[in-house]
């Protein structure tokens, strides 16, 4: 798998069940959501009117991902504004040199950081954001096409830290066609 197959296997419709444990309080959390995903090629309108914005040529970007959280029925506080629920657009901007290490940008994004990636030979991808405030080192992989894994560190300046881990199933997958359908 190349970077490219990385970025467009995740799109989807993914179901998340994350557990996060803060390691100071030893408390911990579980929480659920849905993620609809969809990949943009360098070339899409979306792209375009994104690197205009952020005074970035379109040409230099690998595609985007076009990112969806849809609110749960049980929690109707995660829609966003006029009701809608919050989508956000990333960029892949690799580095001139090596197509798997760059940054990601990110449109719409709550608070401000600068994230890396580095897509490695085990076909993860690490992603690495600085915040004034908090690092954070996310780590995702695939198990199968349809399952995906994911997990997380982040450190604040003031010393609390917390880990998670996501598996997310890809819903919506077509049925193989046995073998008399043909």
């Amino acid at each position: 798998m190349d970077i490219l197959d990385f970025f467009q296997l995740n799109a989807g419709k993914w179901f998340t069940h994350r557990t996060t444990q803060h390691l100071m309080s030893h408390q911990s959390r579980g929480s659920q959501s849905t993620w609809l995903i969809k990949w943009l090629d360098q070339h899409s309108m979306e792209i375009y009117e994104a690197c205009q914005r952020m005074t970035i040529a379109s040409h230099s970007i690998l595609g985007g991902l076009q990112v969806t959280n849809e609110p749960m029925a049980s929690n109707p506080a995660s829609k966003g504004k006029m009701g809608q629920p919050p989508t956000s657009l990333l960029l892949v901007l690799p580095d001139s040199t090596h197509i798997t290490r760059g940054q990601i940008l990110q449109t719409a994004s709550v608070k401000k950081g600068e994230t890396r990636y580095h897509f490695g030979l085990d076909d993860s991808l690490t992603l690495v954001t600085q915040y004034p405030e908090a690092f954070s080192e996310e780590r995702i992989w695939f198990a199968s096409p349809n399952l995906r894994l994911r997990s997380t560190l982040v450190k604040t300046t003031d010393n609390t830290s917390l880990v998670s881990f996501a598996s997310e199933i890809r819903l919506g997958v077509p049925q193989p066609k046995s073998p008399s359908e043909g």
